[in-house]
């Protein structure tokens, strides 16, 4: 059996881009997670 490539391969700067969208994501999750759990803030 044969793999063929996908013809909706990303490009490279799709993948940067899903990348850095990603990482922004979690960034905020976790700045969110804090925040939640931080006493002074109660």
């Amino acid at each position: 059996m044969t793999e063929r490539p996908s013809p909706n391969r990303l490009s490279a700067q799709e993948l940067h881009d899903i990348d850095a969208y990603w990482r922004a994501a979690n960034y905020l999750t976790i700045g969110q997670i804090y925040l939640l759990d931080n006493p002074l803030l109660r």
